[in-house]
């Protein structure tokens, strides 16, 4: 078991810890809203008895992936080996008893107060964001949220602010960040119904104590001056992450700016969150009173209110609070093996309930559905026409009000029982339990975990059913930077059902209608051939040798060509694949539509995954090695150079399922998906297991369903769902 280590004590790195790197197996269980546990069989040892309570690292490489508690050991002199067991860093909570009482709040507001009351510095995030909610991470992104000059008192040197490729790079302490004051043209936010609240969720690129995060007030882009100021702080107990504010005023307003103020440290921002939640949607607490540990106490208030609470980083305690099915990006994990179940045994999306026979021979009946579900069904092929029925008897129920109820709560039980599970093996890392993660192993479009972010399109080719094959159409009109004629054009594909196809028979991944003045496409070829073209009067064709791509994986096809030279090469993951001659074509990229999927008539539609597609004009190609070693990166998680990329097309947004975002250069962009479908695949990690002594390999158990207890308390009702990773 290579790589991994226990240290008890302290940190490995303190001088009074003892190291261990030798076990005989060693195993760790972890869940949302759980303290975990732990043990391992070491070498025979006397005793730990000096060591119990202690503090203890685990380790894997150079990760933390767990921490805890030592509480007891066994040793055992026939087999020369000695087992220590404790659980995890929430112990020292169950230890502590408290008492709490709440009259006229809301859970989010308990939650917050009583994390407050700990030790620990928690992020507790809102039960929805509802009403608004908008992620910057490109470099066009970080440029519309933050300006530069200063309104508050405070050192503002722009110089010292900067733009990098995707992150706003902060070089000097004590600097605000912010506009001039009556500069209201480069208001960055604007909201359709006036509001009074606004939160923002920062992450930076290192662990952060303190800074204060703004926001002013304007009634109209031509205001003069600056209505009303709000200002929010962070100062954690140990340096973060991720950042929340909330920032509240006294009256409403349709226009907005935001503002930074920093001070001993500097940071780079890699991630912002802008978001409005429907705070009227907040369950309530009145009159209830809780008395126990103070963990006893957390978990029912976050049952309560349908919550989860987790350390997401062991090295800096990061502590995050977050809503039941809050997703969270899918981690860059090396799967193993997978594994996915599906029961329908007690479901039903039609309930029929039957009461006690009175005296007088009538029975009291109610029937409820779920039109949804049955519509879900029936696309499915599922059931009578999408209907599958359950029915109960009981006695017990004498009145009709009584049979109407229980009707109603047998269906929500009944839709509740569509249970999916699933796991995975992957190789060792922390991954946090209790989010939502997209698993693209469970996908259609990239069915074995290849495919670069959290999300993806899939397109159903000759199988789409509507009256055009399954597609995206976007085109754009202004650039960040200017463009080169060296054209560097990549695609993440995975195509089934290339056999069904003829020789000369294609599927089209890519094409770009330039008007009238001319078509160039990538086609696929049922013989695994590309052919590139540009349909001009001058325009020559080149079609690459046959099994280029290859049906049933996932490759990335990379095509260099240009408008100054001759020359064309083909690369599949990052190999030279096929090079070939032809005129140069001459494109005006910014005047004419772009096709994902199908040609512009909607025809000859690809069959399977896409996904990252990336269309560079610059001055220069993409060299081999940057081609191989990006060919499965994400580019802007890796803080790459997007000059030049026109369109970056990640299939991640899936919080519009209508339209794509470009997190290239190109401007004024507009899109629409047309029957191609996003692939959420999500899962909610119930639960993660280090079995390092068996092929040292983590176990993850999620429930796909997302199913929750209906007969959790009913204030958790109002809790929504966050679709928006962490």
């Amino acid at each position: 078991m290579s790589g991994y280590e226990l240290s008890i004590g302290g940190p490995r790195s303190d001088d009074d810890a003892d190291v261990y790197a030798d076990f005989v197996d060693f195993d760790v269980t972890e869940a949302a809203s759980s303290m975990g546990s732990w043990g391992a069989t070491l070498p025979f040892r006397a005793s730990f008895e000096d060591e119990l309570l202690s503090k203890v690292w685990i380790y894997h490489q150079d990760e933390i992936i767990f921490r805890g508690e030592l509480e007891s050991f066994e040793a055992d002199y026939e087999s020369s080996t000695t087992e220590i067991n404790g659980r995890g860093i929430f112990v020292e909570m169950n230890r502590k008893t408290s008492s709490v009482h709440y009259e006229d709040t809301t859970v989010y507001d308990a939650i917050v107060d009583f994390w407050d009351e700990t030790d620990w510095d928690a992020l507790v995030l809102p039960p929805n964001r509802e009403v608004r909610d908008t992620v910057q991470v490109s470099e066009f992104d970080h440029a519309a949220v933050w300006s530069w000059e200063g309104t508050r008192d405070g050192d503002t040197r722009q110089d010292d602010v900067e733009l990098v490729p995707n992150r706003f790079e902060i070089n000097e302490p004590n600097i605000l960040v912010d506009e001039t004051e009556h500069d209201d043209s480069q208001a960055s936010l604007s909201h359709d119904d006036e509001t009074d609240v606004w939160w923002v969720l920062i992450e930076t690129d290192e662990p952060v104590n303190t800074f204060d995060v703004g926001i002013h007030q304007q009634e109209t882009w031509s205001s003069d001056g600056i209505y009303e100021e709000a200002w929010d702080s962070v100062d954690h107990n140990t340096p973060q992450r991720f950042h929340l504010f909330r920032l509240e005023f006294d009256s409403e307003w349709d226009q907005f700016r935001p503002k930074l103020q920093i001070y001993d440290e500097t940071f780079d921002i890699v991630r912002s969150e802008i978001f409005i939640p429907d705070e009227s949607g907040y369950s309530t607490l009145d009159g209830v009173e809780i008395d126990g540990t103070q963990f006893e106490i957390l978990q029912e208030l976050h049952d309560i209110g349908s919550y989860e609470f987790n350390v997401n980083d062991y090295e800096t305690l990061d502590v995050h609070s977050f809503p039941t099915g809050t997703l969270n990006g899918e981690p860059d994990w090396r799967i193993t093996s997978s594994n996915r179940s599906k029961d329908l045994t007690d479901y039903a999306n039609r309930v029929t309930v039957h009461g006690r026979t009175g005296d007088d021979g009538s029975t009291p009946k109610a029937t409820a559905e779920n039109q949804d579900e049955i519509d879900d069904m029936a696309q499915r092929g599922i059931g009578d026409d999408g209907v599958v029925e359950r029915f109960e008897k009981n006695p017990e129920l004498t009145t009709q009000e009584e049979v109407d109820s229980r009707a109603e709560r047998f269906l929500r039980e009944s839709v509740n029982e569509r249970d999916e599970s699933g796991s995975l093996e992957i190789v060792p890392q922390q991954v946090a339990p209790g989010y939502s993660y997209n698993v693209s192993a469970w996908g259609d479009s990239f069915p074995y975990g290849s495919q670069i972010g959290s999300n993806s399109l899939y397109f159903r080719g000759p199988d789409s059913p509507g009256d055009v094959d399954d597609h995206v159409v976007y085109s754009w009109s202004n650039l960040i930077y200017g463009s080169g004629g060296e054209y560097t054009w990549e695609f993440l594909v995975h195509p089934q059902d290339l056999a069904d196809l003829g020789d000369d028979e294609y599927y089209t991944i890519f094409e770009f209608d330039e008007d009238e003045a001319g078509t160039a496409y990538v086609r696929l070829y049922g013989d695994g051939s590309i052919q590139l073209d540009y349909t001009s009067t001058t325009g020559d064709v080149t079609r690459t040798d046959m099994n280029t791509i290859r049906e049933g994986d996932t490759q990335r096809l990379t095509i260099l060509w240009s408008e100054d030279v001759w020359d064309r090469y083909f690369y599949v993951d990052g190999q030279l694949e096929y090079e070939d001659s032809a005129h140069p074509p001459w494109l005006d990229l910014e005047y004419g539509d772009y096709y994902v999927g199908a040609d512009r008539n909607g025809e000859n539609g690809f069959k399977g995954g896409i996904d990252d597609v990336r269309i560079f004009a610059s001055s220069e190609w993409k060299s081999q090695e940057w081609i191989r070693q990006n060919a499965y990166a994400d580019l802007v998680e890796a803080d790459e150079d997007l000059e030049g990329l026109l369109n970056y097309l990640r299939f991640d947004d899936h919080s519009d399922t209508d339209e794509v975002r470009n997190d290239g250069t190109a401007m004024y962009f507009d899109s629409e998906i047309v029957g191609a479908e996003y692939q959420e695949k999500f899962g909610k990690l119930d639960e993660v297991q280090y079995s390092l002594g068996d092929g040292d390999t983590l176990s993850l158990d999620f429930d796909i369903s997302g199913r929750i207890d209906t007969e959790l308390v009913s204030t958790q009702r109002s809790a929504r769902t966050n679709r928006r990773s962490l």
